[in-house]
């Protein structure tokens, strides 16, 4: 309940020595005539602060609200850039920085650097994929619809997930999430990291590069921002690891098409690959 100063009027005050009291001497009256106006008695200034509204709390982050609020929040942004670093045991640290960008289909991405096979350029394009690394296919661009079947067995399909959560999670593939203090800061915002471990037969299974089957599970570790916006995800598996740090939400523009010079169409061909 708020306070506030009360001022009790001196002439209802009985203190001693007020005017009220007969036995002080009152001074001399006013003469006739005279223009001094008598002064205004100051109101006491109230010294206490002023109230601020709380401001309201999200409510916390558990496994079944999870992948919701993390789609939400994405679907809110136009898109944002990135920087891949994929750390390989078989070769050096991969960096590959690139793009997002919500269409009215989904999203266009696109990611480039350098490989040990040379330059990579990859974009992907409603449902299309256009890559060109290195010196491959004479500097063209491979296009290709992953969703093929031919491209399904080689673990092509999904590959708009591959900046975010395991493809095709949801709340039922989550078996554990940690909130891991403390919070940091991350692209000039305060950032929670969570650990949310998913069972990978529940979404489309990671494949080692020796061809094994996936983990049961596989931990994934996410630094969000008041607003569920990724600033850094990063994940382990066996001697791999990969990490993706997340900045300029709103501010990418779309992914170019190459033009059609630029480009090998991969479905004249793929009919006569055994």
């Amino acid at each position: 309940m708020a306070l506030t100063a009360v001022r009790v009027p001196l002439e209802a005050s009985g203190a001693p020595g007020s005017p009220a009291d007969p036995a002080v001497p009152q001074g001399p009256e006013p003469s006739h005539g005279s223009t001094t106006a008598p002064q205004p008695t100051p109101k006491p200034q109230s010294t206490l602060n002023p109230q601020t509204t709380p401001q309201p709390q999200p409510e916390p982050i558990t496994a079944a609200t999870f992948t919701a609020r993390l789609t939400a929040a994405e679907a809110a942004v136009s898109g944002f850039t990135f920087t891949m670093t994929l750390n390989d045991p078989s070769g050096d640290a991969l960096v590959l920085k690139g793009s997002l960008v919500t269409t009215a289909a989904g999203h266009d991405w696109a990611m480039a650097g350098v490989t040990p096979s040379g330059t990579l350029d990859f974009r992907v394009i409603g449902s299309k994929v256009y890559m060109a690394q290195g010196e491959s296919a004479d500097g063209k661009f491979l296009l290709f619809d992953p969703n093929a079947p031919e491209y399904a067995e080689a673990g092509m399909t999904g590959i708009d997930g591959m900046v975010g959560q395991p493809t095709g999670a949801t709340s039922d593939a989550i078996t554990m999430l940690s909130l891991v203090p403390p919070s940091v800061q991350l692209d000039g915002a305060t950032v929670q990291r969570y650990d949310v471990t998913y069972d990978t037969s529940k979404v489309a299974s990671p494949i080692n590069d020796d061809g094994t089957p996936a983990p049961p599970t596989i931990t994934y570790s996410f630094w969000l921002g008041s607003d569920d916006l990724p600033r850094k995800m990063r994940y382990t598996q066996g001697a791999y690891s990969a990490e993706v740090t997340y900045s300029g939400f709103g501010a990418p523009g779309p992914v170019v098409t190459p033009s059609a010079d630029q480009i090998l169409d991969l479905s004249a061909v793929a009919s006569t690959w055994e």
